[in-house]
């Protein structure tokens, strides 16, 4: 996924361009901030005993505004799905996937900035969206171990998590922490940031997060409140469309 990864160092790079970083990186475990735990997902509402209406099918948009008060960077158009990744979507059983993304960015203090970059596609099908959920992340972190960029590095810890945060529905999201870093930089420096990932019968979006005001306090965003941005961004971006399936060009 070349250009989510692409949109990944964009993000640590505004970050880093305002934060120093701790050097060596070496934040444990228990200073991570983390959500107040994980909130079940609504329960789907029942079907009527009456004959079943017509699913509903949604796009994706990237508003201006979301979550309150993060507003769009209309400048910066890295990050999006390139023609590559929409081709493994496709492999992966998202018919006809068409791509959205934006940038996004809450205050203006880059020391206490918080950050927000999705990627996503809607599509007329996702056959199976926890198969796409697991696909992207093992495409992303082999693109990750395969990058040849000298400068910087991008891995992943442990593996993807199911979450699943209030408001997120029937969609499939899963959470997993990257770790970026300067190998070849005096004091090698690291940050890491969750990356989550959902989908549903017709969209699919990926989101990375990052705090900086836990960031200079040797901090680091948890999953779960990761996940919950996550499920609440994926409320905002996602619309209900009247347009019929196999109506756009592929």
């Amino acid at each position: 996924m070349i250009g989510i990864a692409a949109g990944a160092v964009v993000l640590v790079a505004a970050i880093v361009a305002g934060v120093v970083l701790v050097a060596g990186g070496d934040k444990s475990d228990d200073k991570a901030d983390k959500a107040d735990g994980k909130n079940s997902a609504s329960p789907a509402p029942s079907a009527s005993s009456a004959s079943p209406a017509p699913a509903k099918r949604y796009k994706l948009v990237a508003p201006d505004v979301v979550l309150g008060d993060y507003k769009k960077d209309a400048g910066d158009s890295t990050g999006g799905f390139d023609s590559k990744d929409l081709n493994t979507l496709r492999l992966l059983g998202v018919v006809n996937p068409q791509n959205v993304t934006g940038a996004y960015k809450s205050g203006e203090d880059k020391r206490a900035q918080k950050l927000l970059r999705f990627t996503g596609a809607w599509a007329d099908d996702v056959r199976d969206p926890e198969a796409v959920v697991d696909g992207l992340f093992k495409d992303i972190a082999n693109s990750a171990a395969k990058d040849k960029d000298k400068d910087s590095k991008t891995e992943f810890e442990g593996s993807p998590q199911r979450m699943s945060p209030a408001g997120l529905g029937d969609a499939v999201l899963k959470c997993q922490v990257s770790k970026w870093s300067k190998p070849n930089s005096p004091g090698s420096k690291e940050l890491r940031m969750p990356l989550c990932i959902w989908a549903d019968k017709s969209t699919v979006g990926t989101v990375f997060a990052l705090d900086a005001s836990l960031i200079v306090q040797g901090l680091d965003l948890g999953i779960e409140e990761a996940a919950n941005r996550t499920a609440k961004l994926r409320q905002e971006v996602r619309v209900e469309t009247t347009e019929e399936a196999g109506s756009r060009a592929s």
